[in-house]
């Protein structure tokens, strides 16, 4: 069977069991799993939240099998999305996968952006306030107001 599994991130860091990020949304993640022992080489597979989705792997020289996963641009629909990387030898009855498993953190962009008054029409010399209201993003909206490129740093 399996001795070990592992888990890194692009940067070469061991991640596994825990929750990674935040990665910001609308760029590629990629995981690498890794394991090692059994005879034949154990099989590695990838699953999304109970789902495989990748079930490729290169056994290198040194006995080592690996498998990357890249997640492409991710979204709000991959938050918390639970990815599991099994290593197994299925030609052993006797043999027990062993798994490990990491959870996608992302920082996510305004979903919406609304500029809010409480009055109809504009009338020069007279004062209105304009509130700007977003929703969707993780974490909160920093919000700047900006007046012809240049920003403004008090209400006027």
């Amino acid at each position: 069977p399996p001795k070990k599994i592992t888990i890194r991130d692009q940067n070469g860091n061991y991640i596994q069991n825990s929750t990674i990020g935040p990665y910001d949304q609308n760029t590629d993640v990629i995981l690498t799993c890794e394991s090692n022992g059994g005879v034949p080489p154990p099989t590695l597979q990838w699953y999304k939240n109970g789902v495989m989705i990748d079930g490729s792997y290169v056994v290198g020289d040194n006995g080592i099998v690996s498998n990357e996963l890249i997640i492409y641009k991710i979204s709000t629909h991959d938050l918390y999305d639970k990815y599991v990387c099994q290593a197994g030898n299925y030609n052993s009855t006797s043999s027990t996968p062993i798994e490990a498993f990491v959870i996608l953190d992302i920082n996510l962009l305004p979903i919406d952006v609304r500029i809010l008054t409480n009055r109809t029409r504009l009338l020069a010399g007279r004062k209105i306030d304009i509130h700007c209201q977003t929703y969707g993003s993780k974490p909160d909206a920093i919000i700047k107001w900006f007046r012809n490129d240049k920003q403004l740093m008090h209400s006027m």
